[in-house]
């Protein structure tokens, strides 16, 4: 035992700067996941909004596009059935025939 405490009576001031240098050294690291756990946990958070938003804007786009094709056949029979495109190119090529006379 006395060989021992005149070992750390010989070598303290070493053993205190290994001691504090360990100890920084485990706090340094305790600070480093936990920064980098932080960094992970706000990277996967914006990864999730980032999909979050994609998945909307192609939900929505899916839905424009689906009610706008069900819409079209409708409108085209409707614009076709009020703008009798044959009579209009009749009246006028009549105009054009009486003007050119």
């Amino acid at each position: 035992m006395s060989s021992v405490w005149n070992f750390i009576k010989r070598h303290r001031r070493k053993l205190i700067v290994v001691s504090v240098l360990a100890g920084s050294a485990v706090l340094l690291r305790r600070y480093a996941l936990n920064k980098l756990k932080e960094w992970q946990e706000g990277e996967t958070a914006e990864c999730f909004e980032r999909i979050k938003r994609e998945q909307h804007f192609e939900s929505t786009h899916n839905t424009c596009r689906n009610t706008i094709e069900g819409i079209i056949p409708n409108l085209q029979e409707r614009i076709l059935t009020l703008m009798d495109c044959e009579a209009m190119a009749k009246v006028l090529s009549e105009r054009d025939r009486k003007s050119v006379v």
